[in-house]
């Protein structure tokens, strides 16, 4: 839910439309999209990022590129963007660690 509202939105194009940029992950549920298809995408190789990381790599937060990119200000060392989510605030710390605590327990569906 964290995602969905900061970053996956309807009103936002960045991760909220059915046609988001090359690299970029739905988070949204819209057009028929189901929240298992998000999680199933949420499994896989990001577009672009260091070696070695997934989005969500079940068990390794450090790992995980999705936590790179909510919590550094240049994700991967630099020349892998920017922190997100992008022209918006940061998610508050709690998201943060609840998704942490989520990848850790094994990022369960």
């Amino acid at each position: 839910p964290a995602l969905q509202l900061s970053c996956g939105s309807a009103s936002i194009s960045c991760h909220g439309n059915v046609n988001p940029p090359p690299g970029h992950i739905r988070y949204d549920t819209s057009n028929g999209r189901t929240a298992k298809e998000v999680w199933d995408a949420l499994m896989l190789p990001p577009a672009s990022s260091p070696a070695g990381y997934f989005l969500v790599k079940p068990g390794d937060v450090s790992q995980s590129w999705l936590i790179e990119k909510v919590t550094a200000n240049s994700p991967g060392g630099g020349g892998f963007g920017t922190r997100m989510p992008q022209a918006s605030d940061n998610l508050c710390q709690a998201s943060i660690d609840n998704l942490k605590a989520w990848i850790q327990a094994g990022a369960p569906f």
